[in-house]
């Protein structure tokens, strides 16, 4: 198609494409300045572009989208239209149009969520939270910008449900914007009613970024020339005020809560699932666990084996402070468990039996040993401190735990509010960026 016919209530301007790439399907959007309101239309190549409800003696800005089978956007052009007193049209072109920077319709609250359909597969599915469902089947129109690369995508999603799913596949570790729209459909006329705000977001590690964050943590063991150390507890420190210790004192169940942002930026995991985290790290290959705490004076240790029982076990994320000591993050999970489910698709999972990191041998867990190194570990159950007082009292568990002298709590005796995100100077646990490897053809 070079040329193509667009009716617009009673009259007729005729479009040129450029036309050097194959397009799958168009889209065209109408902004009425005088109603204050935006349609959409999509079209096939064969379609006649008629639209015949919208006012072509009201000035508007018409934008016309060419689309990819995959919904990328390889063309748009917009035109301001306005009539003379002549009765002439005067046609301005506006190049890339920008919908956010004229529409002013009710707000959408949407909750987004990174969809993994398969392993080292990303795509966004949206919860919508607030706008009145229409009828059974309801339509949204997604805008969305990779903001390395300007290449923007327009999808047409239709839903039955609160759940809005894009199937617009995803570069992992990058940056994109999007707004999404709620349309009322009326024949091939979609008006939008409701918006979401523009918002950007930074997609997570895949499985294969997961696997290459392992291989450089593999490489730090290689280059540190790490010994084995027997990890007799796993241990854990807070301070006596931390929210899940004084409860944990209340009810004698030591609460799960949601991850913070330490580490990877990309980690799929922080703020996403709900755990505690142990440290499995001793102070000798004995097995001695460091006699001081910077992360609260109260401790409780409990032996591996009870913690691993019906779990799944995956490598997430190695991270360092200032290029400094870095941390080996694994994921303990109980089997087909909610976290489970989610870690699947997004982690490496690790055998016990043979890995560098925290595994088994003649019936002991090891974890390598090398300065500033540590393994911890982020187990996603609730600890029954009861139960294991109980096993204690009775011989068959060794559970211990115990408040710390003032003088081993060092720094600041707790850990950060929200985490500390990886430095991105540090050469040692950083992945290389991404860099750019198409073009935008957007006017």
């Amino acid at each position: 198609m070079n040329k193509k016919n667009i009716d617009i209530g009673s009259k007729c301007f005729t479009y040129t494409s450029p036309n050097f790439w194959k397009t799958f399907q168009y889209a065209v959007s109408i902004y009425n300045e005088d109603t204050d309101r935006l349609n959409f239309y999509f079209f096939d190549e064969d379609d006649d572009w008629k639209m015949e409800n919208e006012d072509p003696y009201s000035p508007f800005i018409i934008t016309v989208y060419e689309m990819e089978m995959n919904n990328e956007i390889k063309y748009t052009g917009s035109w301001k239209i306005i009539i003379c007193v002549n009765g002439e049209f005067k046609i301005t072109s506006l190049g890339q149009n920008k919908l956010s920077s004229y529409l002013n319709t009710e707000h959408m609250n949407v909750e987004v969520n990174q969809h993994v359909p398969k392993p080292n597969s990303l795509t966004l599915e949206f919860e919508q939270k607030n706008s009145p469902l229409f009828s059974n089947t309801n339509y949204y129109i997604l805008l969305l910008t990779e903001r390395v690369t300007g290449v923007q995508y327009l999808e047409l999603i239709e839903t039955t449900s609160r759940t809005i799913s894009s199937s617009v596949s995803l570069k992992s570790r990058q940056k994109y914007e999007y707004q999404l729209y709620k349309v009322h459909q009326q024949n091939k006329q979609l008006t939008v009613t409701h918006e979401t705000r523009l918002i950007t977001i930074v997609t997570h590690n895949t499985k294969a970024d997961v696997r290459d964050l392992m291989t450089l943590a593999e490489n730090h063991l290689s280059r540190k020339g790490s010994s084995k150390a027997t990890v007799r507890h796993l241990y854990r420190n807070k301070p006596t005020h931390h929210p899940t210790i004084s409860k944990a004192l209340e009810t004698g169940i030591m609460e799960k809560y949601l991850k913070d942002n330490n580490g990877d930026p990309g980690s799929s995991i922080n703020n996403k699932i709900d755990g505690l985290f142990f440290m499995a790290t001793p102070k000798t290959t004995s097995g001695q666990i460091p006699d001081e705490s910077f992360f609260g004076n109260y401790r409780i240790m409990i032996p591996p084996d009870y913690l691993v029982q019906g779990c799944n076990l995956y490598f997430a994320d190695f991270t360092c402070l200032n290029g400094k000591s870095h941390y080996i993050t694994l994921v303990l999970t109980k089997v087909n468990s909610k976290e489970d489910r989610y870690c699947r698709y997004r982690l490496v999972q690790l055998d016990f039996d043979d890995n560098p990191f925290f595994y088994k041998e003649r019936g002991l867990f090891y974890v390598p040993l090398a300065h500033y190194l540590h393994v911890e570990i982020l187990y996603t159950e609730n600890v029954n401190q009861v139960k294991l007082m109980m096993l204690s009292r009775h011989g068959s568990l060794d559970f211990r735990q115990c408040i710390l002298d003032n003088h081993l709590v060092r720094g600041r005796g707790e850990s950060r509010p929200g985490g500390i995100p990886k430095p991105s100077q540090c050469k040692e646990c950083n992945l290389p960026p991404i860099l750019p490897k198409t073009t935008s053809y957007l006017s």
